[in-house]
């Protein structure tokens, strides 16, 4: 586990590393799991989501459990994890009845960077009106 997490730091840039390596990132991800509760509660409460187009883009799941696993989880709970994320996912998309879920198969986290052809083409239906049309 040791060695492949030297092996993954290796390929970090200077920007990666000294992000990854910044207390500051750390104190964000401990407040966002701290005001969880408070957050949840406060999008429930809020208005109802508009009926708007809208196009949810999710990473590719067997892809993106290879890490977890990679670092000792087990494989059952990495993909786990990630059919619980992709539900939730699918729960965004959802909540326009113009919504869709658009998966970028071979990209993980990272969408944008790993396949920006999917990001320009959905933003380019949107641009055009070419989403999914009330039910």
């Amino acid at each position: 586990m040791e060695e492949s997490y030297k092996e993954r730091n290796n390929e970090w840039s200077d920007e990666e590393e000294a992000f990854l390596t910044n207390p500051v990132l750390y104190q964000t991800i401990a407040d966002e799991f701290t005001n969880w509760s408070t957050s949840c509660t406060e999008i429930k409460s809020g208005k109802s989501f508009p009926n708007i187009p809208l196009i949810v883009i999710a990473r590719d799941e067997e892809l993106s459990a290879k890490p977890y696993i990679e670092y000792g989880i087990p494989e059952e709970e990495a993909l786990l994890h990630e059919q619980e994320w992709r539900e939730l996912q699918l729960g965004l998309a959802q909540l326009s009845e113009m919504g869709e879920l658009v998966i970028a198969e071979g990209s993980d986290h990272e969408v944008h960077k790993d396949q920006p052809g999917i990001v320009v083409e959905c933003l380019q239906r949107l641009k055009e009106g070419q989403v999914p049309r009330p039910k």
